[in-house]
């Protein structure tokens, strides 16, 4: 393997004149080394200049701008959106399944479940866990809900559906931080944790819409308030329906395992018997 004297891109095999490939931008390839090895380290760790560290710096001091360079085409310094909300969603799961705190076992009903019978139970339990399996939905189905009733309330800007699901997906999801960070600390299930999640998040995205479209910001500010109550009204509604349903479903059927079940230990006991 020769790199002293490269004369084609290693990456692609198209001439090169330039540190970096005019083609694939691969920079001119260098052996691996101890030291190109602790280089190529550090850059994954620890490189400040990384799309993903830019893209959560800004998004947490100026999220209307990133979601709006973002549509406007100015993307290679920002990390890709969905991955992003992919990444921060599967950091939540990991913790919350390191540290056995549900995202769904809400403390502020303990004393209400513990009134209910064993079946309210068992019917509660489910639909925890169809809540605790259904983050990555959530979050996807969360952004297509904002952004069809953002497109409504700001349809005289110029941007279609599936560029204000960006604007719709990346606050949203860069607010799933602080539940990460709530859930890893067991405060996220609680009333407290509860206020701090839902204040930061509307005061969060409120901010991103207002600063995202063209316009006075009254107006903006205005219009970006009743939208998000409107689109977090219907979110829960229909995702409520939607995952009631499917617990209802889901506890029909275990149940009805369960007495099937419970039918064949008492035949094999009244066989015994005889």
């Amino acid at each position: 393997m020769d790199f002293n004297n490269q004369t084609s891109c290693k990456n692609c095999d198209e001439p090169l004149t330039t540190p970096f490939c005019g083609h694939c931008g691969q920079p001119k390839a260098v052996r691996i080394t101890f030291k190109e090895l602790m280089r190529t380290i550090q850059m994954g760790l620890l490189e400040f200049r990384s799309p993903f560290l830019h893209t959560f710096k800004m998004l947490t001091i100026a999220p209307g701008k990133v979601c709006r360079d973002y549509v406007e085409g100015k993307r290679e310094r920002y990390f890709n959106p969905i991955k992003y909300a992919l990444w921060v969603v599967t950091v939540t799961v990991f913790i919350s399944a390191f540290t056995n705190n549900s995202l769904s076992d809400f403390q502020a009903f303990g004393e209400i479940s513990s009134t209910k019978s064993e079946d309210d139970k068992q019917f509660s339990a489910t639909l925890r866990n169809l809540i605790d399996s259904s983050q990555f939905f959530i979050v996807f189905f969360y952004a297509a809900v904002f952004a069809l009733v953002l497109r409504i309330f700001f349809r005289k800007q110029d941007f279609n559906i599936f560029e204000l699901y960006i604007l719709a997906i990346l606050p949203s999801a860069h607010i799933t931080w602080v539940t990460a960070i709530l859930v890893g600390l067991g405060w996220y299930n609680t009333p407290s944790g509860i206020a701090v999640t839902t204040l930061i998040g509307f005061v969060f995205c409120i901010y991103a819409y207002t600063t995202f479209f063209d316009g006075k910001w009254l107006p903006n500010l205005v219009r970006s308030l009743v939208s998000y109550i409107l689109a977090m009204l219907l979110f829960v509604f229909s995702f409520g329906l939607s995952i009631g349903i499917a617990a209802g479903v889901k506890h029909a059927q275990d149940q009805e395992v369960s007495i099937e079940q419970q039918e064949v230990v008492d035949a094999f006991e009244e066989t015994k018997a005889n």
